[in-house]
């Protein structure tokens, strides 16, 4: 019984799916070739695999009304379904198990080798259908984009406030002034995409353009001003504003122990420098060395999601939440050695 209803439930969830495939590259002088995804309605019935999942559904309830109303045994029942949860497996397994090399999986190519020769953090944005959102995955490429759904609600408001469009792929518009905040450097452009004349070109492909933005703001900087609000609509209209200077000032929701207000405040008009260097930058941590003049917070274009926590030279502290929802945290003057990290009480 517990078979049948976790066939059930896997079959219906993988009716809802959405289905995607792209055809990869072997070759230097493709860049990137693809297929058309699948319109997000399973009823639409354009594509045998909406339809198996549908079909499965389907007779997995035939079947075990058959059983419950006797008109077949319990043998019958074992081989229709082990049959059913074969077609099913059969269907949607064989796309990953192909019969290629490992190297011809989304291949490290004339342009993954061009933006993973850049050794600092940043993230990309694509024009035109040309780039295969898990090349970032293999190739520890940050795409600015995606495939699915934001996860948190904190990036969706952004992403729609800032003129975003189609939400299940994150198609960032390469006009608003936020991506140099979220350090975007690199625009891949297909040959008929219409870059703006502030990206710089500075490779030419076969099939793509690379061009690079000026404006680019560090995945981490320091920043010496502050504002502290209770609204998180204000501070997310502040910081969309054409005027906001993210290098200059940081929006807080309410974080900051009473000593380190005072301590940013005593030194507002103070001249202040700093360095940031990454010494390690994984999935579920980051490590960096930060040296400043004065106390100051530390701001990242990492959203602040619950499951992240901090410690500053090996010390637990808090992470504030700057911009509307990105990781940041207090640094008091000097070096430090800073760590984020992902632990979640779900994982516990």
């Amino acid at each position: 019984i517990m078979s049948v209803i976790i066939l059930l439930v896997i079959s219906v969830l993988k009716s809802f799916a959405i289905t995607n495939e792209m055809l990869n590259p072997v070759s230097e002088k493709y860049v990137f070739n693809y297929k058309d995804h699948l319109l997000f309605n399973i009823f639409s019935f354009e594509w045998i695999k909406t339809i198996v999942p549908t079909a499965v559904v389907i007779m997995v309830l035939i079947t075990l009304l058959l059983y419950v109303k006797k008109r077949i045994n319990f043998h019958v029942l074992q081989y229709l379904l082990i049959f059913t949860l074969f077609i099913e497996l059969l269907v949607f397994a064989w796309g990953f198990n192909p019969t290629i090399k490992e190297g011809d999986i989304l291949p490290e190519n004339a342009v993954i080798k061009y933006l993973k020769a850049d050794n600092e953090p940043n993230r990309i944005i694509t024009l035109g259908n040309i780039y295969f959102p898990n090349y970032n995955v293999k190739h520890n490429i940050f795409h600015l984009g995606g495939y699915d759904m934001p996860v948190f609600q904190a990036y969706s408001d952004i992403f729609r406030k800032s003129g975003g469009k189609n939400i299940h792929s994150h198609s960032w518009s390469v006009n608003s002034e936020l991506i140099n905040f979220l350090n975007v450097k690199y625009i891949i452009a297909s040959k008929k995409s219409r870059v703006p004349e502030k990206f710089v070109l500075k490779k030419r492909f076969y099939a793509v353009d690379i061009y690079e933005n000026p404006n680019v703001f560090p995945r981490a900087f320091m920043v010496y001003d502050f504002e502290q609000r209770e609204d998180r609509n204000a501070i997310l209209n502040d910081m969309l504003k054409e005027d906001f200077n993210f290098k200059n000032k940081v929006l807080l929701e309410n974080g900051l122990y009473k000593e380190e207000k005072q301590e940013l405040d005593r030194n507002r008009t103070v001249a202040a420098d700093y360095k940031i260097d990454f010494k390690e930058y994984n999935s579920d941590s980051i490590v960096i060395d930060i040296e400043t003049s004065r106390a100051g917070i530390f701001v990242s274009s990492e959203i602040n999601s619950s499951g992240w926590k901090a410690e500053l030279d090996g010390k637990p502290i808090s992470v504030l939440s700057a911009n509307y929802g990105f990781r940041s945290v207090y640094i008091q003057k000097g070096k430090h050695k800073l760590k984020f990290f992902y632990d979640p009480i779900s994982i516990k």
